[in-house]
């Protein structure tokens, strides 16, 4: 009887020990993951406030200084004439 109570309480010292480990590894990954959803959750917000600027960029008038802008900033152009100097490695 006594033999039959020792394997009894290994077994079951055996399990707590299991679930302990299982527990705290678990909760590791719940924090990883807690982690990750934050960080997509910030790029949720970036994304939206981007998507906000383009809707509002394609609702405002196309004149000549909006294509004069956008050729600056997004294609490098240039007036003719015009001087363009660069500071600390910026631009191109």
């Amino acid at each position: 009887m006594k033999r039959g109570n020792f394997f009894v309480i290994m077994l079951f010292a055996f399990l707590i020990v299991a679930s302990v480990f299982t527990i705290v590894g678990l909760q590791n990954k719940l924090n990883d993951l807690r982690a990750d959803y934050e960080e997509l959750e910030k790029m949720v917000v970036d994304y939206k406030d981007e998507v906000d600027e383009l809707k509002h960029e394609l609702e405002s008038e196309i004149d000549d200084e909006y294509v004069a802008r956008i050729a600056r900033e997004r294609l490098g152009y240039h007036m003719p004439g015009e001087k363009i100097f660069y500071f600390g490695g910026y631009g191109k």
